[in-house]
Parts: structure tokens; sequence; C-alpha cells
């Protein structure tokens, strides 16, 4: 007896293994729709009955919130069809907490509106979104009349939101966490700060925050980037970030009454900024940083503090109470570098060094209409061994340079039409000044009455006494001023 066996198609194996696969991952990957017409009409009863890894979908509707996502139900996803709005409140109103509370890892949420989250009694707990596992990714949402923050987060590594509107909120985002992102995302008429995140690697871009009584954007930690943001109308700084390796980038900050944009940290990166009418600093660094380039300030105002206040950032009271500056920097090092950055109308001086500093170079900057507040200098140069180079200067209500340090570098700048002095070395010793030309100022073209200066090749015409020391020099010679005659002189006019 002969029996014939059949060899099954290559082809039919593969649809076999196909079948087999499709099956096992329906099995751990299902989807649960929801809609008003049944027959699963709760978001939460979606959530109860679905496992790890499943997809809930919303369609249009208003629904009950206070959600809850509980912890073991990781990778699962809600996404809205239509307008899906969840209002918090219970029925008559009652408070109920979080609008979602997210207790499992790597969940996604897409396309909700959250609505009227109010915190029971003093609980605190009136979030739009409140997070406390890492992996959560919020996108398309939008959250509205929280009584607390639209979305708090800790323990919330990996957190990423996008293209999200917040609006009229306690509070903006509060986050906690490593590498958390937010990207392209509005936050508006927020009762506290706009955008607050604690931990190392934050990614902030293409963010608004508009209207908020504290700070606009908080990145306190390390390896953090925040570009090409707007923040407009807050209450206190628009961006303050602290931390080493900070990138902060083509943003635009417009009406912060404390500082335009705060740092604090090593080896900061502050590039193509635009800052206006903030009524502290426009840029105020604190720290060794890698470079201030290309931003632009304009209109920096003056804020005194109140009587009895006192600042509180670091021992550098007497620097903080004297804002209104274009750029100002403290505890500089070696190798930081101002340069391209444009600064005009600001009420004290357009770029500030503080004399912790040391080493720092300030080149092609344009500085104009500085003043009228005490110590409305065009560039001041306090500290050491700085070197000032190519800058041009026009219309400062007092000195174009105020130098205020020893071994001063001051090259091939151009300083016009200041209120006082063009270029003043009031202190220090062994400064060099070479190839500077100084025009028209109500003053000195330029003075010094620090000992050991070297002058060598400036041009100075226009100005109402062209040059005058009052200190010895070390070396005068190759200058030209509006009177030949007085070019060289053996002894130069004492003022």
């Amino acid at each position: 007896m002969f029996f014939r066996s059949r060899v099954p198609r290559v082809g039919a194996l593969v649809s076999a293994a196909a079948m087999i696969l499709s099956i096992g991952a329906s099995a751990h990957a299902g989807t649960i729709k929801v809609s008003k017409s049944g027959p699963v009409t709760s978001i939460q009863a979606a959530i109860d009955l679905a496992g790890p890894g499943d997809s809930i979908l919303v369609k249009g509707g208003r629904y009950a919130g206070a959600l809850v996502v509980p912890a073991g139900k990781s990778n699962l996803k809600l996404r809205g069809v239509g307008k899906v709005i969840v209002d918090a409140r219970a029925p008559g109103g009652a408070a109920m907490g979080p609008a979602l509370t997210v207790l499992a890892e790597n969940v996604l949420i897409r396309g909700f509106t959250l609505d009227h989250a109010q915190q029971i009694g003093d609980q605190h707990n009136g979030h739009g979104i409140e997070v406390h596992e890492p992996g959560l990714v919020v996108t398309r949402c939008t959250i509205r009349g929280s009584s607390d923050e639209a979305i708090r987060a800790f323990s919330a590594n990996g957190l990423s939101i996008s293209r999200c509107t917040l609006t009229s909120n306690g509070g903006g985002i509060l986050a906690v966490g490593e590498q958390i992102v937010v990207r392209s995302t509005t936050v508006s008429r927020a009762a506290t700060g706009g955008i607050v995140v604690f931990g190392q690697n934050a990614t902030l871009s293409r963010c608004k925050v508009i209207g908020s009584t504290s700070d606009g954007i908080v990145a306190f930690g390390s390896g953090s980037r925040i570009e090409r943001c707007v923040v407009r109308n807050v209450e206190a700084d628009g961006i303050r970030c602290e931390g080493s390796g900070l990138a902060i980038l083509r943003n635009a900050v417009t009406n912060a009454a404390g500082h335009g944009i705060r740092v604090e940290g090593a080896d900061a990166r502050i590039d193509a900024n635009a800052v206006a009418r903030c009524g502290g600093d426009g840029i105020q660094v604190f720290g060794p940083f890698e470079r201030i380039a290309k931003n632009r300030v304009d209109a920096a105002l003056a804020t005194v503090p109140d009587e009895g206040e006192t600042p509180t950032l670091g021992d550098f009271d007497d620097a903080l109470t004297s804002t209104g500056r274009g750029i100002f920097v403290a505890q500089a090092q070696a190798g930081g570098l101002v340069t391209r950055n444009r600064v005009r109308e600001t009420t004290s001086a357009g770029i500030e060094l503080h004399a912790s500093c040391f080493g720092v170079v300030v080149t092609a900057n344009r500085i104009g209409d500085v003043g009228p507040r005490a110590g409305a200098h065009g560039l001041v140069l306090r500290g050491s061994d700085h070197e000032a180079s190519k800058n041009s200067i026009q219309r400062c209500m007092f000195d174009g340079i105020h130098v205020d340090g020893d071994a001063m570098r001051i090259h091939a700048n151009v300083v016009k039409a200041s209120g006082r002095d063009g270029i003043d070395v009031e202190s220090g010793a062994s400064s060099i000044l070479t190839k500077n030309v100084v025009l028209g100022n109500a003053a000195e073209g330029i003075e010094t009455n620090a000992n050991g200066t070297e002058v060598l090749g400036n041009l100075a015409k226009g100005n109402r006494i062209d040059f005058a020391a009052d200190g010895p020099l070390t070396v005068y010679d190759g200058n030209v001023t509006g009177d030949d005659t007085f070019a060289n002189p053996r002894n130069p006019e004492i003022d």
C-alpha cells in the first residue's frame, strides 16, 4: 500500500504564519470603540476593559471625566475621533480632581479636550492630566479651566507633549523627569507659570506662552534646549534656565516684567533671540558661558526693587538692583564670547560685564540710544583681561565704553555722540587702546585715569576734549586728534 503525502506550498505556509501572527497580535493589542450610541458609552468603562497595548477610539461627544488609567495598562492608546470633550465635573458641578490620571507607563493620549478639572478641597489636584509614570505622550489635546496645572507630571521620564492648547488654567505644564519634550504647544492665561520643567536634557521648541502671572518658560536641568519659542506678557522672567550646557536659541520674548532671558550655569549658548520691552535686563547670564551671539535686545526697562525687597540670586545684590541693561554677564571666564548682538534703547548699560568676569571677548556688537538711567554706558567692562573690538556704539547718555578693571584690550571700536566720554578708562591698570575712532562725544573722546595705559593709533575728533589723562601713560603714540598740534603731545592734556 502506498501513501501519498501532500507538501504545502510555500505561499500557503506564509499565509498561515501571517494569520497566526495576526491572531496573536490582536490578542495583545485589541481596539475598543466608544460612542454615545454604544455598545460602550463610557471612556472609563473602555479603559477598564482594555489590556496593555490596546487602543481605545472615542467618537465625538461629551463624556464624564475624572478618568483613571490604572497601573498594569502600559502602552494603552486613547484616541479621539472628532470633537471629544471630557468634563471633569460631577453632575451639579462638584469638583472631582484631575480630568485624567495616568498610573501606567507609555500611555498615548491624542485628540481630547479636557474641561474644568477642579481640586477637591485643598488637595491641589485640579489638573487636566496628572501622570506619575514615564513615557506618556500627549498630542493634539486642549485643556481648559483647570484649577491647577493643565498637565502635571512627576517621575515622567520621556514625557512628550506636542500640538496642545492649554488655556485659562491654574498653571500650564509642570513636569519632573529626564528627556522631557514639549513641542508646538501654546499656553495662554496661566494663573502661575507657563511651562516649567525640572530634569536633564529637556527640549522645548516652537512653544508659545502668552499671559502668565509667573515666569513664562522655566528649565532647571543640564543639557536643556529651548528653541523658537515665543513668550509675551508674563509677570516675571520670560525664559529662566539653570544648568550646564544649555542652548537658548531663536526665541522671542516681549513684555516680561522681569528679565527677558535669565541663565545660570556653565557653557550656555544664547543665540539669535529677540528680546523687547522687559522690566529687568534683556539677557542676564551668571556663569562661564560659551557665547552670547546675534541677539537683538530692544527697550530693556529698569525695574527698581520695592522698599525692603532683597534680591535673591547669589551674591550679586549690586548687580541685580541695577536692571534695565541689554546684556548683563557675571562670573564669566576666559573663552566667553559676546558677539554680533544688537542692543538699543536700554535704560541702563547696553552690555555690561560684572567685576567677577575675566577674559571675555566682546566683539562686533552694535549698541545705541542708551539711557537715561544712572550707569547708562554703552559698554561696561569690569573685571580683568577682556577684549572689546570692532563694536559700534552711538548715542549713549553716559560713556560709550566705560572701563573699570585691569589689562583690557580695546581695539578698533567706533564710538559716537556719547553724553560723556567716548572711551573712559576709569580705573585699573595696564589697559591698551588701539585704532579706536571716537567722534563727537560731549566730554573727552578718550580719557584715562588708570595707571600704565597704552594709547596707540586712535582717531579722536569733534569731542569737547579729544584726549585727556589723569594717570601715568606707558605709551601715547600715533594718535590723530582734531588739532594736529595736539596729535602726539609730550604731555597730554590733564582733565
